[in-house]
């Protein structure tokens, strides 16, 4: 699921997890737009680390973390 919220894009990881779908989803928007925020919903994040969910999907996305804070993380274009 995503939404446009002033002009940053923003993508929830659910129960599914970080699918390849997702993935190419955000790589496209970083493209596009340069940031993407990512939430991900408690259903997801049970008993995993934050911080290592964070890099998990920055290198997929090749991005970097540029925030985190709870359960959401903002992703930034190389």
């Amino acid at each position: 699921m995503s939404e446009k919220v002033n002009e940053i894009f923003v993508v929830r990881i659910g129960k599914s997890g970080i699918t390849d779908g997702i993935v190419e989803e955000i790589k496209r928007h970083l493209r596009q737009k340069k940031i993407v925020k990512v939430k991900f919903l408690s259903a997801f994040m049970k008993g995993k680390d934050k911080r290592l969910v964070a890099q998990e999907i920055a290198c997929k996305c090749e991005a970097s973390v540029f925030q985190r804070v709870g359960f959401t993380v903002v992703l930034k274009k190389y």
